[in-house]
């Protein structure tokens, strides 16, 4: 198995970075995404698009 691990840590080097910045750019994205759901449970965000202001 050494040989394996060897063999494996060129192409882990090269995949961490990417790796990293796919799982960020997805949790931003989650989080936006949950953000505005929340918002628009809330009432926010249609108040906002009709005018009209939250009493």
């Amino acid at each position: 198995m050494p040989h394996a691990k060897k063999e494996l840590n060129p192409l882990w080097a090269l995949l961490a970075i990417p790796l990293f910045q796919i799982i960020a750019s997805i949790e931003l994205l989650l989080d936006g995404m949950l953000g505005l759901v929340g918002r628009l449970l809330h009432g926010d965000v249609i108040s906002s698009l009709t005018g009209s202001k939250k009493e």
